[in-house]
């Protein structure tokens, strides 16, 4: 938590993981999911890269234009909110339970 992973090698006994203020982890294996121009994807794809199996369409820049909002308990206002009302605009709202609200 609150690190900045800086390089990934990997080996037979595991992968290392370097971070940027120095510290060194290491690991049996390594859940990526710290998003999509993370530290853990850039060193996977430098690799792909340098080892000559990178797909083509994995070297160009995402194509995602949003703005997301996460855990918000109630349901949005409209009129608070007017991008709301913008016909590409996405609003999904999920209970506890994964019951939509109503």
């Amino acid at each position: 938590m609150s690190k900045k992973v800086a390089s990934v090698s990997q080996s037979a006994s595991g992968v290392t993981i370097v971070c940027a203020d120095g510290s060194i982890t290491h690991g049996d294996i390594l859940v990526g999911a710290d998003g999509a121009y993370s530290g853990v994807r850039q060193s996977l794809y430098e690799k792909l890269a340098k080892d000559g199996v990178l797909p083509a369409s994995d070297s160009e820049p995402l194509p995602f234009s949003c703005i997301a909002l996460v855990g918000n308990t109630v349901p949005l206002d409209p009129e608070l909110f007017p991008e709301l009302k913008q016909e590409d605009s996405c609003n999904k709202g999920v209970l506890g339970d994964n019951r939509p609200y109503s």
